[in-house]
């Protein structure tokens, strides 16, 4: 049960940011000015540890160089409160000196929670259960947090306020950090030195909820009235815890889907890493077979298989040469006869052209010797001799003659008469 509250704390304390607690504590529990010796604060002087109270200030020094240590005032556990201290340290410390506060301190002293301060104007809230955990910066520089514009190398003003399990740290009036710890429910305060330190805490005070007291003159009801308050005040509480839990459990199931989303990107992975896998055992089989051919030719009696291999490879060779003179004179036929076809194209549209022209002049001339026929058949180019009434003149039998003569010459010149035959 105490893994799974830890568990539960841890990620509620990843998921505050801001500033969370707005209560305002009246009562005064203790209030500490360090100005006489008291029964509160212990007065111990030793080879390793000093904690004396002197004039308006209890000094703390650790001469150990390896750990810190606390000293306990006698003030009873709480849960809900404020803490108020001012912390310094001596001129003479050296740069890794720490001072803080203890709360939540367990009876067994295997718990609590500790804020310190150090020198190098830095901040860290751990948690003592046995290993530390860092509420502040878990992965980095042990957990210490650098604020040079609000933390002094001389005196810091802590303030802290508590409220059903969450926790407000303010330096100097800045408001720094908020986290939740769900795992103790109270525990006793200490002031802390760390190793090898020397400071000194100037006040100390504590401010909680005003106790409820019962005086002989209050009656049954105005007790029964009070404890109505405080099971009030108490059902409040349980309330916000409640919320806050519902919180958690919002935020773990978005954490599960985060993991179903993760799981099934592993899954990928996993089936890449086992096509690689197939990929890798199929190389190493034909890394195998190249083995297996190398020992053979190096393993072969009086040089067989190189004999073998020179062998193969030279009827490839010629094979080769053949093949490659067919191609050759195959392409030279190819070529020849595409040169001879492309003549013959040339030739072929040379005729077209003059068929083309022949015809046209040929066609020309047709039509004028039918226009010359056909007005020769007219009175006016044919007259009737009276005399030997053979109806032609001499000059029009010449023009007849010449133009039959015209047109024949022209057909047999165009190629469109065959002269042995006399026929168009």
């Amino acid at each position: 049960m105490r893994l799974i509250f830890l568990i539960i704390g841890l990620l509620v304390s990843f998921f505050t940011k801001g500033q969370q607690i707005t209560k305002v504590y009246e009562y005064v529990m203790l209030e500490e000015a360090f100005s006489s010796i008291n029964e509160t604060w212990p007065q111990v002087f030793n080879t390793e540890n000093l904690a004396i109270t002197q004039a308006n200030k209890y000094e703390l020094r650790r001469l150990n160089t390896n750990s810190g240590n606390f000293f306990f005032p006698k003030i009873k556990p709480l849960i809900n409160f404020s803490i108020t201290t001012s912390l310094s340290f001596d001129k003479s410390a050296n740069k890794n000196s720490s001072l803080g506060i203890l709360m939540l301190g367990q009876e067994d002293g295997k718990g609590g929670v500790l804020i310190e301060i150090n020198k190098q104007k830095s901040f860290r809230i751990s948690k003592l259960n046995g290993d530390k955990f860092y509420y502040t910066n878990n992965n980095l520089d042990n957990g210490w947090v650098k604020e040079s514009k609000i933390i002094k190398t001389s005196k810091n003003i802590l303030k802290i306020k508590a409220f059903n399990r969450t926790y407000d740290l303010f330096i100097n009036d800045k408001f720094v950090f908020t986290f939740t710890e769900i795992e103790y429910d109270k525990g006793t305060f200490a002031l802390f030195i760390g190793p090898l330190s020397h400071g000194y805490c100037n006040s100390f005070v504590l401010r909680t909820d005003p106790p409820i007291s019962f005086g002989e003159e209050n009656t049954g009801i105005e007790k029964l009235e009070a404890q109505i308050i405080a099971l009030k005040r108490e059902s409040n509480s349980k309330n916000q815890e409640i919320d806050r839990l519902k919180a958690m459990q919002l935020n773990e199931k978005d954490n599960k889907d985060e993991i179903n989303k993760l799981s099934e990107i592993n899954k990928q992975l996993n089936n890449s890493i086992d096509l690689i896998n197939k990929q890798a055992d199929s190389l190493e089989d034909l890394i195998e077979g190249y083995k297996n051919f190398k020992n053979t030719i190096i393993n072969g009696p009086d040089g067989e298989a190189v004999q073998t291999l020179s062998s193969k490879l030279e009827e490839n060779r010629e094979l080769f040469e053949r093949n490659k003179i067919k191609f050759d004179s195959l392409y030279d036929l190819d070529k020849a006869q595409k040169d001879q076809i492309k003549r013959l194209s040339i030739i072929n549209e040379d005729l077209n052209i003059k068929d083309s022209l022949n015809l046209d002049e040929l066609i020309y001339l047709r039509k004028q010797i039918n226009w010359i026929i056909k007005n020769c058949n007219k009175d006016s180019f044919n007259f009737l001799d009276s005399i030997n009434g053979t109806g032609f003149s001499p000059s029009l039998h010449f023009f007849n003659y010449n133009a039959t003569a015209l047109f024949y010459g022209s057909a047999i010149k165009l190629g469109c008469l065959d002269r042995n035959k006399n026929k168009i």
